[in-house]
């Protein structure tokens, strides 16, 4: 019976069904939630920043922490049960500004997310833009960014932009994986 939601104006709760709903956080808009593998109460969320939302009572209260990227338009997170522990975070940068993307970086922790070591894998190539070679300067990560962690090898990881592409070192080094046709990725699943 319970259910959560992230929205423009927020993160919202229900724990009848639906039937009724409170809104337990106001201070952003959520456009990602991920739950840590294997766990119901910890909780992830992202938006529009660079600030990683989290939550250790399934939505009830929640903490935040920026992470070292400037200019990040939009966040995704990307979680795996191969390793529960580790949390990524793939940020596109805002709206208008010159730049590829904003980086991807990782987290692990066992216990407090709020003084966990957040590692930067990568900032380059733009594996969020038109180019085949990842070389431009643009992103439309307004409108789509993804991140897909494979469920057995957490160092398998699949980004989505304008174009597929794929690292097998955790995002150390990326390779174009999708074809030369500009295709919006607002999701990556695995079938």
């Amino acid at each position: 019976n319970v259910l959560l939601a992230g929205t423009s104006t927020g993160f919202w709760r229900s724990l009848n069904g639906g039937t009724t709903w409170e809104r337990t956080f106001s201070s952003a808009q959520i456009t990602d939630i991920e739950f840590k593998p294997g766990s119901a109460s910890h909780v992830f969320a992202s938006g529009y920043g660079n600030t990683f939302y989290y939550s250790t009572d399934t939505g009830r209260t929640w903490n935040s922490r920026n992470l070292p990227a400037t200019s990040v338009n939009r966040m995704e997170i990307g979680v795996s049960p191969a390793s529960p522990n580790l949390i990524y975070f793939l940020c596109g940068p805002h709206v208008g500004s010159a730049g590829n993307y904003k980086g991807l970086f990782t987290m692990t922790t066992t216990s407090s997310y709020g003084s966990a070591t957040i590692t930067t894998r990568s900032t380059s190539p733009n594996i969020l833009g038109y180019a085949n070679d990842g070389v431009d300067d643009i992103s439309q990560t307004w409108r789509n960014i993804s991140i897909y962690v494979s469920p057995t090898d957490a160092l398998d990881i699949f980004t989505g932009g304008c174009f597929i592409w794929k690292s097998t070192d955790g995002g150390v080094t990326m390779t174009k994986s999708s074809g030369t046709i500009h295709a919006d990725n607002h999701f990556i699943l695995k079938h």
